[in-house]
């Protein structure tokens, strides 16, 4: 494959401008950020969920199967306090799924998630090229420390705002998330805004900041990712066309979902986590459709969610899983990850 050269191209040290999403909880399988960065995009550890120590072992299986560059994706931590009157109300439409399954019980207890800080140091001790954050802002100290281990910083918006507080922070580049893009949101200045379509966030960001703008949502082949660097973008971010890939760590309900998905097939839930996010609407998002404002805030719900989604993964029901996916999702391919950056470059060209 030819270089398509940008200039996030230059600060990554990658060939081609295409991201992997970082897709935490699983899809982020060793094979397909390692394929990613083999064939000159840049490959993504999901560690939102992942221990520092756990996140040191990925690092390193990364590392023994690709020299090329690589990142890791944090998530910037979140401590809500859970509303009693939010559980009885929540337990009532969770009562027919725990059923389904055969659940006797869900706990409202959860376990912490990891500390940032101890995923930073380990970061930092791999000597990882590429960090990247969403769902809020890095410190300033954090920011100095990776700085200083030469490591390039990538933040995650959804508005100008949110764009311009991450340029201020001194980051080499920010990810610009559409109202298309499939999962969680990664809104931190206001939760509650509907969303802003890519082409409208990139026109009206594009010539407010002056780091790469690296562009997310919808996007699944190689013909948008030509029309966004021609909007000014300098690279693209994927996530659901990887989903579909032979390496995804995806369950096969999940990848079937994706790949018989139409242009109509998405909606934006926060059944699963308490956190809006886009996926294929099941049985589990209708549920909770017309009483969202009665869930426990994210990472709870994620917590209370969890053993529903395992048990439906493991029995390979599909209603009740989360179904991350983008509006484009009709697009998707079954491919392994050579074959689709290769389409992808060729694409680009024509």
């Amino acid at each position: 494959m030819h270089s398509t050269q940008t200039n996030i191209n230059q600060i990554l040290n990658i060939t081609h401008p295409i991201i992997q999403a970082p897709m935490a909880g699983g899809p982020c399988t060793l094979e397909l950020v390692c394929s990613v960065s083999n064939c000159g995009g840049l490959g993504s550890i999901g560690a939102g969920y992942l221990t520092a120590e756990k996140l040191r072992v990925e690092i390193q299986a990364v590392k023994n199967q690709t020299t090329n560059p690589f990142s890791v994706n944090v998530f910037i931590p979140v401590d809500p306090i859970p509303e009693l009157e939010m559980r009885n109300v929540i337990l009532d439409r969770l009562r027919m799924c725990m059923e389904e399954l055969d659940i006797e019980h869900l706990d409202f207890t959860f376990d912490e998630l990891p500390s940032l800080d101890e995923q930073l140091d380990v970061v930092i001790e791999e000597g990882v090229p590429v960090l990247s954050f969403t769902f809020g802002l890095l410190s300033v100290d954090q920011i100095i420390k990776l700085k200083k281990a030469n490591i390039k910083i990538v933040g995650t918006a959804t508005c100008l705002k949110e764009a311009q507080a991450i340029e201020d922070l001194g980051c080499d580049a920010v990810v610009l998330q559409g109202f298309e893009a499939g999962g969680h949101r990664g809104s931190f200045l206001d939760t509650n805004f509907p969303g802003i379509g890519l082409s409208s966030l990139l026109a009206q960001t594009k010539d407010q900041i002056k780091i790469p703008i690296i562009v997310a949502g919808g996007i699944m082949n190689g013909y948008q990712i030509a029309g966004v660097l021609n909007m000014g973008a300098s690279g693209a971010q994927m996530g659901t066309a990887f989903l579909t890939t032979k390496e995804s760590g995806a369950s096969p309900e999940w990848k079937s979902a994706i790949l018989n998905s139409t242009d109509t097939s998405t909606v934006l839930t926060k059944a699963f986590s308490g956190k809006l996010a886009r996926g294929i609407r099941n049985k589990f998002s209708a549920v909770f459709e017309d009483c969202e404002k009665y869930l426990c805030p994210y990472p709870i719900m994620n917590e209370v969610t969890k053993p529903i989604r395992m048990k439906a993964k493991q029995l390979g029901i599909p209603d009740y899983q989360s179904l991350w996916a983008g509006q484009g999702s009709g697009l998707a391919r079954e491919l392994s990850v050579v074959e689709l950056m290769e389409i992808l470059v060729d694409e680009m060209k024509k």
